[in-house]
């Protein structure tokens, strides 16, 4: 029997009254656990269905991860993507309505007979490549309301937004820590390079000793200084390799008037970064 006009006209205006609920609440939620309960309560109180179902796809399967419903249905199982309406309606990207579950083919009847579930609207969640669905059960055979199946689209899309958002003020939230360690690491680096060249000044320019040898050697420390920083700057600050370390700090001194002056030999090693700036310049001195 039809409900009288007046009675639909109420039904419609508490149903986008609920959704405009869900959408504000949605909009200021902070985790995928918040936005998740939310959509589950909005889907039955919209639908006024015996049950919803949350599904994410997971590979090739299908993933329910929460319900709220009557009765049992299928949280924490898993299904083959082809072998469930959920999976159908994310491979094929649009809804799925249902009015008579026992006539689709679509369907895993044994899977739903437990249930009781006779109908079913089935919604993707996520534009262009659907990571999720949302489904509404009922237990009569019948046919959904065009403000059924627009509602429970919109509060997919909804739902699809804020998990995007809250990925990516994730992601951002990583960046800006990232970008603090490296801003830290700097600044310790900085601080640790003034410190080696407040030594190496108090070392070489000191008053007892003539004006142009101090230059020249407070030079050549820095630049065997430099010359360590930038092999480990290659390495990125990880350990660097102690041949090339050396090969690189002697490189101003290895030819003289007889020729090659230098012969390295010895087994493959690496230096931590802190020790190998301060082994360069010990075999600088050297």
């Amino acid at each position: 029997m039809s409900k009288p006009a007046s009675e639909n006209g109420r039904l419609a205006r508490d149903r986008f009254a609920r959704l405009s609920q869900a959408v504000g609440d949605l909009s200021g939620a902070r985790s995928h656990g918040a936005i998740v309960d939310i959509t589950r309560r909005a889907a039955r109180d919209i639908t006024g269905s015996m049950g919803v179902a949350i599904v994410l796809r997971d590979g090739d399967r299908c993933h329910y991860i929460a319900e709220d419903s009557e009765v049992p249905l299928w949280t924490g199982q898993k299904f083959p993507l082809t072998a469930c309406i959920s999976g159908w309606a994310m491979l094929n990207r649009q809804q799925v309505v249902i009015p008579d579950i026992y006539v689709d083919d679509r369907i895993p009847h044994a899977a739903y007979r437990p249930t009781g579930v006779h109908s079913l609207i089935m919604t993707p969640v996520g534009e262009g490549e659907p990571f999720g669905a949302l489904g509404a059960y009922w237990r009569d055979i019948r046919d959904a309301t065009p403000d059924e199946t627009s509602s429970l689209a919109a509060l997919a899309r909804c739902m699809s937004t804020s998990l995007q958002n809250i990925d990516l003020m994730g992601s951002l939230r990583a960046e800006a820590d990232h970008k603090q360690l490296l801003i830290n690491e700097l600044n310790h680096r900085v601080k640790n390079t003034m410190a080696i060249v407040q030594s190496l000044s108090a070392q070489t320019l000191r008053a007892d000793r003539p004006t142009a040898d101090a230059r020249a050697d407070f030079d050549s420390r820095l630049m065997a200084l430099a010359s360590a920083h930038v092999l480990m700057t290659e390495a990125e600050w990880r350990s660097a390799p102690l041949h090339e370390l050396v090969t690189r700090t002697i490189a101003p001194f290895a030819d003289g008037a007889g020729g090659v002056r230098f012969q390295i030999d010895g087994p493959v090693a690496t230096l931590p970064p802190k020790s190998a700036v301060a082994f360069a310049l010990a075999v600088h001195e050297l």
